[in-house]
């Protein structure tokens, strides 16, 4: 065990030291990729195509497109971006970005923007898009939610767990049709050395975040992705089947305690790093469901009445919001196959099959 543990602290401390800039070399670099683009008004993620050199988004129905800032521009390592964020630009027209590399190479990239539709829904709901990812830590593939790896309208936890060979969430094909399949899984003993030795199966809005020093050790789920309109709520098909024996981030049995899965939709309003909750739909249940079952829920706007589960109420950091006066700017939406899975405590087997996801007007 203790030469176990001695590897595993040593491939620690390698992504330690190599998950910080990945584009260099001796010189100037040549990098001139956008990494992330995001507007005023924007709703969803914008698509970003590095190689056709296009970025299409989309703003609310009521957004004035002809004077538009970027908030934010990421770009690869030492690169810079003319316009830069926070210059106002007229978008009833494709709007030209430049990236200039450390070296002076440069790359000239068209932004389109166009108006959301009434009642949109968030793309690829249907769980029917996965990609191919390759596997640097155990030399295999797995699948990804998503059109490509620039795609982070959904998110998993897979890339945390890929570092131990094990994919919690996968796509499940059921009567033809594909489902995402989420499982709570043991990661093993090394992991558990770390106290993360259960890993629930998740499928969130958002992304994994492993931009960190620590890599893919200390990361994390981002949640939430730019939305504009206010939903009345939600419907979803799933499945459940929990697992016998709930454990902790050590593998410890937690006694007197079953499993159950979480499923909610929270509507926020996002300004600098404060966070404002504008509605809140919550369903979190432990029975056995076997076949499809379609779960309707109603978004709350507002406060919370008393009596409501704690695990419902505001995170830290969080505040009640007032739709009268706080435009929605995100979505957030979870799936866990474990309810307690943020806390790595769930029962190894749980799993969660969701699909046909859709937002109720």
């Amino acid at each position: 065990m203790k030469k176990n543990i001695t590897l595993f602290v040593s491939a620690a401390c390698i992504l330690l030291t190599t998950s910080c800039v990945k584009e260099d070399h001796f010189g100037p670099t040549d990098g001139k990729k956008i990494k992330e683009f995001v507007l005023e008004e924007q709703a969803g993620n914008a698509n970003i195509d590095n190689d056709a050199k296009t970025i299409s988004i989309t703003v609310s129905a009521d957004a004035n497109i002809k004077f538009l800032k970027a908030t934010k521009i990421a770009l690869s390592s030492f690169a810079t971006v003319k316009p830069a964020a926070g210059e106002p630009q007229d978008f009833t027209q494709p709007v030209t970005y430049t990236v200039t590399g450390e070296d002076g190479s440069t790359a000239v990239f068209k932004v389109t923007v166009s108006r959301q539709g009434g009642n949109p829904q968030i793309p690829n709901s249907d769980f029917n898009k996965w990609y191919t990812i390759a596997n640097e830590y155990q030399g295999d593939e797995y699948q990804e939610i998503g059109e490509n790896a620039n795609d982070k309208t959904w998110g998993t936890g897979n890339v945390g767990a890929a570092m131990m060979g094990l994919y919690p969430t996968k796509p499940q094909t059921i009567s033809g049709n594909i489902a995402a399949s989420l499982t709570t899984t043991d990661m093993g003993a090394l992991a558990g050395f770390l106290g993360k030795q259960t890993a629930a199966g998740n499928l969130f809005t958002g992304f994994f975040d492993a931009s960190g020093p620590g890599g893919v050790i200390t990361g994390k789920p981002a949640f939430g992705i730019p939305f504009r309109t206010t939903p009345n709520g939600f419907r979803v098909k799933y499945q459940y089947a929990p697992g016998d024996i709930v454990r902790d981030g050590k593998g410890q049995v937690v006694p007197n305690m079953k499993d159950s899965c979480d499923i909610y939709v929270l509507l926020e309003h996002r300004e600098e790093n404060k966070t404002k909750r504008l509605a809140t739909a919550w369903f979190r249940g432990g029975d056995v469901q076997t076949g499809w079952k379609t779960l309707d829920m109603p978004l709350v706007y507002g406060e919370l009445p008393a009596g409501t589960p704690a695990y419902m109420l505001l995170k830290t950091g969080e505040t009640w919001g007032d739709i009268t006066k706080d435009k929605p700017t995100h979505i957030t939406v979870v799936f866990s196959a474990s309810s307690r899975g943020d806390d790595f405590i769930g029962a190894w087997g749980s799993n969660l099959i969701v699909d046909d996801f859709e937002l109720v007007y």
